[in-house]
């Protein structure tokens, strides 16, 4: 177990959390920039995922089950230009 934080900048795009095979045993993901931003798959859109108001919100999918793992690699994040996404996760590799 190793607690490990990270910040994701947001780009004109979609931005992938973490390469492929970045593996945790719980995540949270906390925006205290001053706009919004949304989480989702590859398929995140300004419309289209979980939207993490400004101001310090977060959301945290719920931990692995013993044994198995989550992949930051498999969230994305958009929002505007330059604002950062904290993430702070368990990491298992």
């Amino acid at each position: 177990m190793a607690v490990t934080s990270k910040q994701v900048t947001q780009t004109a795009s979609a931005v992938q959390c973490a390469p492929l095979g970045t593996y945790a045993r719980s995540i949270v993901f906390q925006n205290n920039a001053s706009n919004n931003m949304r989480l989702a798959d590859a398929n995140v859109t300004t419309t289209r995922g979980i939207l993490i108001l400004a101001g310090g919100s977060n959301f945290a999918p719920p931990p692995a089950e013993s044994g198995a793992h989550l992949d930051l690699g498999q969230w994305w994040t958009i929002g505007t230009n330059a604002d950062k996404l904290d993430i702070v996760y368990d990491a298992m590799n």
